[in-house]
């Protein structure tokens, strides 16, 4: 688990984006995620679509990052199902959560979550996301924190890659 004096959390700034590209390719190499790869990297960081894009800095070195978006970017299966639960404009979507690999297995990942779901909650949003049956570490993570599995279905990347995927749903 993090030491909370080690860990800082903040909002993302334009000026963090070199470092998180840099980061999220080492987190590729490791793991292929994202499945779209590197030349989708950059657009991450512009999305219109953002409502909050957080960091978390391990000792003052940047380590992690999170993005919430509305619930509307997620693919039409999942909104449905979110919709048969509540006004679709009542969730948001946690995307593009990673962890420097040399800072992994910290709880920075957790405290990122953390401190989205506490960003949902005061924004009235429960958070739902989106994870690759391959993302196995992640799927752990996800379930350990009390999020629960909902639909299935399969994403597919911008090469037309097709991977198993699942949403899943914050705590309520």
């Amino acid at each position: 688990m993090s030491d909370n004096n080690t860990v800082t959390i903040r909002l993302r700034d334009s000026s963090d984006v070199p470092t998180l590209i840099r980061v999220l390719t080492d987190v590729h190499n490791l793991t292929k995620y994202p499945v779209d790869g590197p030349s989708s990297f950059l657009a991450r960081f512009q999305s219109p679509n953002a409502i909050i894009s957080i960091v978390a800095l391990y000792e003052n070195e940047l380590a992690g990052h999170v993005e919430l978006q509305p619930a509307t970017v997620l693919s039409p299966a999942i909104t449905k199902a979110l919709a048969s639960h509540a006004p679709i404009d009542s969730f948001a979507t946690l995307v593009s959560l990673f962890v420097d690999p040399k800072f992994q297995g910290k709880g920075i990942g957790t405290r990122l979550i953390d401190e989205a779901v506490a960003y949902g909650k005061n924004e009235r949003k429960r958070l739902a996301l989106i994870v690759l049956e391959k993302d196995t570490t992640a799927i752990r993570m996800y379930e350990r924190m009390g999020w629960e599995r909902g639909v299935e279905y399969f994403y597919e990347t911008l090469q037309g890659v097709k991977y198993r995927a699942f949403s899943y749903l914050a705590p309520a």
